[in-house]
């Protein structure tokens, strides 16, 4: 994935309410231009956790502008089971909704975050965090951060910089 054609054609690798594909950035991914953005494994009224592993090899996102209120904002909607690394968070970067982060609004299962840098805004009516959103901890929950940095504001009802709410 380098560029917004590629990166609004990752909805396709949906099947069956599965979302486990690995994604490899191969540049830059300016998401300025096209429709509208919603967050990766949303589509319609629904959202399917992603599970694979998204491996930015050290790009950038870059003008990803997220906004709509009412709604959870990330660049996934959820993450299960997956691996979010190597990968910039430009400060041209928002995510503004009910409840926000920059990676994924909810969190399930086992969560790895290694080598990413958020750099960008986090604004939740409800709920923000720098990286993940929120967790509920009825559920088996496993988050493991490793060598990662949020520069980002945060803002929201309950906020932090990392994860903004464990319940």
């Amino acid at each position: 994935v380098g560029d917004l054609g590629s990166w609004v054609g990752i909805q396709r690798f949906i099947i069956d309410s599965v979302f486990d594909v690995d994604i490899v950035l191969t540049g830059d991914v300016d998401l300025s231009t096209g429709p509208a953005l919603e967050p990766l494994g949303k589509n319609e009224s629904n959202c399917i956790p992603y599970s694979g592993t998204f491996d930015g090899r050290g790009f950038k996102i870059i003008n990803a502008n997220m906004n709509k209120a009412g709604t959870n904002m990330g660049l996934f909607c959820a993450l299960k089971n997956a691996t979010v690394k190597n990968v910039v968070i430009d400060s041209t970067c928002t995510f503004q909704g009910t409840n926000c982060a920059a990676l994924s609004p909810i969190v399930a299962g086992t969560v790895t975050i290694q080598n990413v840098t958020n750099n960008g805004r986090v604004i939740g009516s409800a709920c923000g965090g720098g990286f993940l959103g929120m967790t509920n901890t009825t559920n088996q929950i496993n988050i493991t951060i490793e060598n990662s940095v949020n520069s980002a504001h945060v803002s929201g009802n309950l906020a932090s910089g990392f994860v903004g709410n464990i319940q």
